[in-house]
């Protein structure tokens, strides 16, 4: 999604935020075997794309599920005959590990709540950040979308009346003394459903899908990010 200039966890909590994203991701591995770390930070909807490749540009990059593994001719792995399954298997330590790195992410993300407020309202507030940020990213969805480069001025228009007044909203619901972060959330979903209604109005089903999968992680990830500021449930982050 959005990688911001501001810094939103301290490195335990990206570390944390790593293990749950490859845990859901990724298969056990064998003993033995090894995974390299990556640096990629929680995502911020309000803030610019990182320079990326030309070729499929981001935060709306397009998507390819992951390739299944070619067939081995073995049967799946189970129980010998007349013996029951395992109780305690891979799985479900893998879903153990999950839910314990989730209820951590949470517990930091409300402990460092001042910090990541302060930075948003600095990201937020900084004008000059948020009208660059608008132009870019509306051009890197024009350019997935297949804008027509006669459209393009007119897309972008619309683009940065809807993110700036997004914008303009998660500020106002971060300023005072009590910060409202459930309306920052709705900012942010709010957000999230005018670049849909874009893609799908110049996309089709095809262009709504490819940006809805390309943004997965990205929109999922700051949503849980507010929803644990707000104490709200797991089931409010929806988008």
């Amino acid at each position: 999604m959005r990688a911001l200039p501001w810094v939103l966890l301290c490195a335990s909590l990206s570390l944390n935020a790593l293990l749950m994203m490859s845990l859901r991701a990724t298969p056990v591995s064998p003993a033995g075997s090894s995974r390299e770390p990556s640096s990629a930070a929680p995502p911020d909807p309000f803030a610019a794309s990182p320079a990326r490749a030309p070729k499929p540009p981001r935060p709306f990059a397009s998507f390819a599920p992951p390739a299944s593994a070619p067939p081995t001719g073995k049967a799946p792995a189970s129980a010998p005959p007349g013996e029951k399954p395992p109780l305690v298997d891979d799985a479900l330590i893998q879903d153990v590990l999950c839910t314990v790195a989730e209820n951590r992410m949470r517990e930091g993300w409300r402990r460092d709540r001042d910090g990541i407020t302060q930075g948003l309202r600095r990201s937020l507030a900084d004008r000059a950040e948020q009208e660059a940020n608008a132009a870019q990213n509306g051009a890197e969805l024009a350019t997935l979308l297949d804008v027509p480069a006669r459209d393009r001025d007119d897309f972008q228009r619309r683009y940065r009346e809807r993110r700036l007044a997004r914008v303009a909203a998660a500020l106002s619901a971060l300023d005072g003394a009590t910060p409202d972060y459930a309306a920052l959330m709705a900012a942010a979903q709010g957000l999230f459903a005018d670049e849909d209604a874009l893609a799908r109005e110049l996309g089709g089903q095809a262009g709504f899908d490819r940006v809805r999968a390309a943004e997965l992680e990205g929109r999922t990830t700051f949503l849980a990010i507010t929803a644990a500021l707000a104490d709200a449930p797991d089931r409010s982050i929806r988008w």
